[in-house]
């Protein structure tokens, strides 16, 4: 994700290149992603400097539309058998609510944060006596090694 100020700084050009006031000049300006998925890179930073500089803090944001997908395209084509699908799809879910802060965060010292996220047993793949190639087979189901 780009530093918010990368935008500002589009937004007023834009104003001043053509002398309108208004949100990026009434232009259309289309950002497609995942916010849940990378935070600006900021070296040296406490995660509440790293969050000041997201898109969500502009000065413009109040004025965006945001249209949210609700329906996952990469459940719609996945090639699973029936029997797996609603695994796959709880699986879906339960990122979903990872990326929404549902899930609650566990620390791994005594002063740190809660930032670490503990992956349910039924999305493991097991480390067992074929612990590789069951990781292989479950990511390259047709693939020959």
């Amino acid at each position: 994700m780009m530093n918010r100020l990368a935008f500002e700084v589009v937004d007023h050009h834009l104003k001043d290149i053509c002398d309108n006031q208004n949100v990026f000049s009434e232009k259309l300006v289309h950002l497609g992603g995942d916010f849940r998925q990378i935070l600006p890179v900021i070296t040296h930073r406490s995660r509440e400097a790293i969050v000041i500089t997201t898109i969500h803090r502009a000065i413009f944001w109040n004025e965006c539309s945001i249209l949210h997908l609700r329906i996952s395209m990469r459940l719609q084509r996945i090639d699973e058998p029936n029997e797996t699908m609603p695994n796959v799809k709880e699986f879906a879910r339960w990122i979903l609510q990872v990326g929404d802060g549902q899930v609650q965060g566990i620390a791994i010292s005594d002063d740190g944060e809660p930032n670490w996220i503990k992956i349910l047993k039924e999305f493991l793949i097991r480390n067992e006596d074929n612990g590789l190639h069951n990781l292989i087979t479950s990511i390259f189901s047709d693939f020959d090694y």
